[in-house]
């Protein structure tokens, strides 16, 4: 069963998150930052949607801030109130952040909607990820029903840790497949099988 396989998964990798220790998480975190700032997908991005990591997800404030150095949209998701309704919200600063679902920071309430169809970088988060593109989430939906609204010239980028990747995400008719992944090794074409 493909919701078994994946709970084994994701208890795999968070157990192995969990082994990681902090000094570690920050160095990797910091480098897996300025490897996103350097991709030439970002580059020539005007609106940028990222995630705003927590516990032991990729912390990506320094790639936020880049995103507003460079004078480029920033939005960040905000969870709707109905199952898997996210949007993403515009975001000018970081300092305004308020503390969302699950405990995410969020933009603040009443910040604009950014429409899927203008953004032209999508950070996407997850518990683990493999080779051919696949991507567990925490299972929740919110970024299988998000990622069909994107234009397909949007760069769509996987973003973890190395120890997230795992040989084969079980994978269900409605999952999403990425075509680029970002770790603090550097970014790889996935085959998106």
């Amino acid at each position: 069963m493909p919701a078994e396989e994946k709970s084994a998964v994701r208890l795999a990798v968070r157990q192995a998150c969990a082994a990681v220790p902090a000094a570690v998480h920050a160095k990797a975190s910091h480098t897996l930052c300025q490897v996103l700032a350097t991709m030439p997908q970002f580059a020539s991005a005007h609106t940028v949607a990222a995630f705003c990591g927590t516990g032991a997800e990729p912390d990506t404030r320094a790639f936020l801030q880049a995103v507003l150095q460079a004078g480029k949209s920033l939005c960040l998701p905000v969870c709707g109130p109905r199952p898997r309704e996210m949007h993403m919200c515009a975001v000018q600063n970081l300092n305004a952040l308020e503390q969302g679902a699950y405990g995410i920071l969020q933009p603040p309430a009443g910040a604009n909607t950014v429409p899927p169809q203008l953004i032209d970088f999508c950070l996407v988060p997850c518990v683990a990820a493999d080779e051919t593109g696949g991507r567990l989430g925490h299972g929740k939906g919110y970024y299988d029903a998000f990622l069909p609204l994107l234009r397909p010239a949007c760069a769509q980028v996987l973003c973890c840790f190395s120890w997230q990747l795992v040989p084969c995400v079980p994978r269900e008719a409605h999952d999403v497949c990425l075509p680029l992944l970002a770790t603090e090794q550097g970014v790889r074409h996935l085959s998106c099988l």
